[in-house]
């Protein structure tokens, strides 16, 4: 992903127009890079319940950490409006890049997760047994690139929430700000909600692909434990 433009550096007691026109052209990089995130492929391997105890042991310090840091605006020492407005501006520019990169993580497991599919049928076609070693690896990698990913969409899900309700505030003090400021305000309000909107999009599609993934998964598994429970008897008797 694209490194994002670092913000104007503006006084506490002035609010320049220029730093909400940053936050527009921010907004505006944003909706052009989300179409084209491209996702990094990571190794195959591992099994699905150790790759379960790995990621519900991040996702349970991220909710503790979570639980510690996000606090609302309104709980800082920000009284004036405008510095208010500045506040709520700055905070929609770190949940874009939250939902951004969590958006990418998500395109890249599932990336992850169609090349092993690739792999473990191409496999079938060359005649490698669904019980073979290598193939269960196979599906462990998948597994795991799945519940990353499934990880990555419930986090781009909850800051989709807090970036609407940040709207939502910032959109509250446009009848309070200066009138130079409100107008920057409504830029950013406008821009910042194409920006939720396309990228309430992109999660959907990714949401829908990760369903497919499942039932796929799910089915290989299945056939996976077949195979395994019919070339058991064999194996006995050659022993």
């Amino acid at each position: 992903m694209q490194n994002l433009p670092s913000p104007p550096q503006c006084g506490p007691s002035r609010l320049a127009f220029k730093f909400y026109a940053w936050i527009v052209v921010l907004c505006t990089f944003a909706l052009v890079s989300l179409g084209g995130v491209s996702g990094a492929l990571k190794e195959q391997g591992g099994v699905k319940m150790a790759a379960e105890v790995a990621v519900e042991e991040v996702q349970r310090t991220e909710d503790e950490e979570a639980a510690t840091d996000d606090k609302t605006i309104t709980d800082d020492a920000v009284t004036n409006p405008d510095s208010m407005a500045q506040a709520l501006t700055q905070r929609l520019q770190e949940l874009y890049t939250d939902t951004f990169r969590f958006v990418a993580e998500s395109k890249a497991e599932s990336e992850s997760f169609k090349e092993g599919l690739h792999q473990y049928m191409d496999n079938l076609k060359s005649g490698l047994s669904a019980a073979d070693p290598a193939q269960f690896r196979l599906l462990g990698g998948m597994s795991l690139s799945w519940l990353e990913g499934e990880k990555s969409r419930k986090d781009a899900r909850t800051t989709l929430d807090k970036l609407g309700l940040v709207l939502g505030q910032l959109e509250g003090l446009t009848q309070e700000v200066g009138a130079v400021v409100a107008s920057g305000v409504k830029q950013v309000i406008d821009q910042g909600r194409l920006v939720v909107a396309s990228l309430v999009s992109s999660l959907e599609r990714e949401e829908k692909q990760g369903v497919e993934d499942e039932q796929i998964q799910k089915k290989i598994q299945a056939s996976a434990l077949s195979a395994a429970e019919s070339s058991a008897p064999a194996v006995q008797e050659e022993v």
